[in-house]
């Protein structure tokens, strides 16, 4: 089925394996806008890997594809992936891979010189895999760039960053450049 087909269809005919449909990862969010943004005003990414932690609507992993990365992009909904899978044949990124990654799960991420997460604190649990995760892939090496456009637990963020992994971390604030 189709990604127009599925949200006609409401979230109980959506492919899911919670009762959570997911629908919050169709919706374009600010710290995703922002993202993209950076990475498009950025250096070249030719010849990094680039993963994507919650990747929503796909908008992170296909700016970094145009930059010229080979993107891996996670999610624990189907729709996600499916939506971020039709993106990038729609835009011919043929280097944007989707894969099922459940962030509070055990399984090691995939290696990758670039991590991005953008608007995945929404949920204290969630905050606390997250907070394990940046320190996996910086820990490896891997550069983590996180936006938060809520802030509701940035906070937690940093402090189980230090208490439990050792690691200092902090927001930078910015702004989204205006739209053309």
């Amino acid at each position: 089925q189709s990604v127009e087909q599925l949200l006609l269809q409401g979230p109980a005919s959506l492919p899911v394996g919670s009762t959570d449909p997911g629908f919050h990862g169709a919706l374009l969010w600010p710290g995703a806008l922002l993202v993209a943004q950076l990475l498009a005003a950025g250096p070249s990414m030719a010849g990094l890997t680039c993963l994507e932690l919650g990747c929503g609507t796909g908008l992170c992993s296909l700016a970094a594809a145009a930059r010229g990365a080979s993107v891996t992009a996670t999610d624990i909904f189907p729709l996600s992936l499916q939506l971020t899978a039709q993106a990038a044949e729609a835009q011919e990124h043929p280097d944007v891979s989707v894969g099922y990654l459940d962030l509070e799960s055990a399984e090691p991420l995939p290696p990758a010189d670039v991590v991005l997460a953008a608007d995945v604190l929404y949920l204290s649990e969630l905050t606390r895999s997250v907070a394990s995760r940046v320190a996996e892939a910086s820990a490896r090496g891997s550069l983590v760039l996180l936006a938060d456009s809520r802030a509701t637990h940035r906070r937690a963020l940093t402090e189980e960053l230090s208490a439990a992994h050792g690691h200092a971390a902090a927001f930078e604030a910015r702004t989204l450049a205006p739209s053309l």
